[in-house]
C-alpha cells in the first residue's frame, strides 16, 4: 500500500483511539513543544544545550510530547532509545507520563499515514542509511509492540 492511499482509519489502532483516545484530552495540562523530536534538540558532545522552533509551542498533556519524541527515538534508533527516554523524563519530572501507552498508540495512528515522509528530515540529521520502507517497517513494528503493551495492561 503506498503512503498517499493510507489513511488514519487504517490505522492498526484506530478503533481504540476512538474508544479512548478522547480520555487523554482529560489529562492535566503542561507546557508542551507541540514538535518535540531529535531534530529540534541541540547536544554539544552528551549535553544537551538546548531546544529550538517553539513556534508551536502550547498547553497540553505531557503524554502529546512525550509519545512523539518516543516514536521519533524509536524510527531512528530502536525501542531501547524510547524507553531509555521515558525513564529519563519521568525520572526528572519525578511524575510518571499517564496513559503512556495509549498515548504510543495516539501518536502512532496519527503517523501511520505519513511517516514516510519523514524520511528527508532523517537523512538532514545525517541518517542517510534510513529508507521510506525502512521507516514504515519500523513504525509498524513499534506498532506491533505497542498495542501488544497497551493489551496488556487493559
Amino acid at each position: 500500500m503506498e503512503a498517499a492511499t493510507r489513511s488514519d482509519t487504517d490505522a492498526p489502532a484506530a478503533a481504540i483511539m476512538a474508544t479512548h483516545g478522547p480520555l487523554l484530552a482529560e489529562e492535566p495540562r503542561v507546557l508542551t513543544h507541540y514538535d518535540f523530536w531529535s531534530g529540534n534538540v541541540l547536544w554539544q558532545d552528551d549535553q544537551l544545550t538546548g531546544i529550538v522552533d517553539w513556534s508551536g509551542a502550547s498547553l497540553a498533556p505531557r503524554g502529546f510530547d512525550v509519545s512523539w519524541c518516543r516514536l521519533d527515538l524509536v524510527l531512528l534508533h530502536g525501542p531501547f532509545a524510547a524507553e531509555a527516554f521515558l525513564s529519563a523524563y519521568e525520572e526528572a519530572s519525578g511524575m510518571p507520563v499517564p496513559s503512556m501507552a495509549l498515548w504510543d498508540l495516539f501518536a502512532l495512528t496519527n503517523s501511520h499515514r505519513s511517516v514516510e515522509t519523514w524520511l528527508p528530515n532523517y537523512h538532514d540529521l545525517g541518517r542517510t542509511d534510513l529508507t521510506t520502507a525502512e521507516l514504515r517497517r519500523r513504525h509498524t513494528a513499534w506498532t506491533d509492540d505497542c498495542l501488544a503493551s497497551y493489551r496488556e495492561r487493559t
